[in-house]
């Protein structure tokens, strides 16, 4: 969000999970506007031109009519056979996929992380995958107490590409 805010875009966010963490994280540390409305929040100024979610894991046919019509569904996945699956599943409940963009979410130096193993669990989820990896790094976790300006220049740098790919 604040990635997206501070690229000049306007972003309406909604927090499904049974403690709206992602609400509060944003009200605190967020150096931009924010209008609360109900169970979702505006960043930035003017209508919103894009929508994000936070859900809690789920089971994948309620999480489906949670994101029906929307544009584009992210899917974070770690490199892990339990996250993997559960992707599978939710995928699997789409015809068309080429609103789906599975993003790797914590890739580190493991066996796991590395690209031609990526390149065979994405296969196996079957949509698209998202160019820009979100890597395990102690700088994602600053940025849960200090928001996005607590991130290293390399977590900056993977979130920033992320944000530019799925608006782009």
């Amino acid at each position: 969000t604040n990635a997206l805010v501070d690229a000049g875009k306007s972003v309406e966010v909604h927090d499904h999970a049974p403690q709206p963490a992602l609400m509060g994280w944003l009200s605190q540390l967020a150096g931009f506007p924010i209008r609360e409305q109900g169970k979702r929040v505006v960043a930035g100024a003017g209508e919103p031109s894009l929508t994000i979610g936070d859900f809690p894991p789920s089971e994948p046919h309620a999480l489906k009519q949670l994101v029906e019509g929307w544009d584009r569904v992210l899917i974070p996945c770690q490199p892990s056979v339990v996250d993997v699956k559960s992707a599978v599943a939710f995928v699997a409940l789409w015809r068309d996929r080429s609103h789906l963009r599975l993003v790797w979410n914590a890739v580190d130096g493991s066996a796991l992380s590395r690209p031609e193993t990526l390149a065979t669990l994405g296969a196996e989820v079957g949509c698209p995958v998202a160019k820009a990896t979100i890597p395990r790094r102690v700088g994602i976790k600053n940025a849960y107490h200090a928001g996005f300006k607590g991130l290293d220049e390399a977590s900056k740098s993977a979130v920033l590409s992320l944000a530019l790919e799925i608006t782009s």
